[in-house]
């Protein structure tokens, strides 16, 4: 209403919101469909979602006539909450932007999971490793592993043979730009997922149970689990990792993680 008014202070907001839309347009113009097709399903995670779902990003990626044309009719019987979406995600933007400002020489270390959402798995499925997921060696019940379900970037796509960031490596360094963003450092849970990351293939999960305080209670067995990449030589590393905005570079053994010039 006020912008029909014209008036100058929402005229200003609209600017900016149109450059926070275009500036994350990499996530943001797919990230509110997927939320209304979630709706539809009661969870985000898409292996409960149809096949048709599931791979519609990609299909409209790849100039899929009728992914594309499912695609842009969510759009349009959902324009008002996919523009509330986006201003909601800009407001919030802009919030953090500004309390960033005003708090000074106080810093804030932010919180960056080793992982990504379904959303992500869906957008960027061409940076994953199919078949394979990431979760702890240890910690787990009766300290068994933990499955944390969390897809694998491919180390295949980290990096190009002249050294430069391949898609995954983008992936990632995109992933840390954002985090830092409203914090000055950044700590990254865990890092020993980085250094020698726990990989597992979900398809060899067996659970075993025993009884705890009267209760069974299951817990992945160890001995059956298909895993690669188990950490042998950094059982003493810490749990977390803080890299910051002014020498934000991390290397990585083994080719397994990346970053530099953020």
């Amino acid at each position: 209403e006020k912008l029909k008014q014209k008036d100058t202070q929402a005229k200003k907001l609209e600017k900016e919101m149109k450059t926070f839309v275009d500036k994350n347009s990499y996530w943001l113009e797919y990230y509110p469909v997927l939320d209304v097709i979630s709706q539809k399903y009661g969870t985000d995670y898409y292996p409960h979602w149809s096949k048709e779902d599931a791979q519609l990003i990609q299909g409209v990626k790849q100039a899929q006539q009728p992914a594309i044309a499912r695609y842009n009719q969510i759009r349009k019987d959902n324009a008002d909450y996919i523009e509330k979406y986006k201003f909601t995600q800009f407001v919030v933007d802009k919030q953090a932007e500004e309390d960033t400002k005003k708090r000074g020489d106080f810093v804030y270390i932010g919180d960056l999971l080793v992982g990504a959402s379904s959303f992500d798995e869906m957008i960027f499925a061409d940076v994953f490793k199919p078949g394979y997921k990431i979760g702890a060696k240890n910690g787990g019940v009766f300290d068994s592993p933990q499955l944390w379900n969390v897809p694998l970037v491919d180390p295949d796509k980290l990096f190009k043979p002249n050294g430069e960031l391949a898609e995954g490596g983008e992936f990632l360094r995109l992933k840390v730009k954002k985090a830092l963003q409203d914090a000055k450092n950044i700590r990254i849970d865990h890092a020993m997922g980085l250094v020698d990351p726990f990989i597992y293939k979900p398809e060899t999960v067996v659970y075993g149970t025993k009884m705890d305080n009267g209760k069974e209670v299951s817990y992945p067995l160890r001995e059956k689990l298909q895993a690669v990449g188990l950490t042998t030589d950094y059982d003493g590393f810490a749990g977390a990792l803080t890299i910051s905005s002014t020498n934000p570079s991390l290397y990585i053994r083994n080719k397994f993680l990346f970053c530099n010039n953020i």
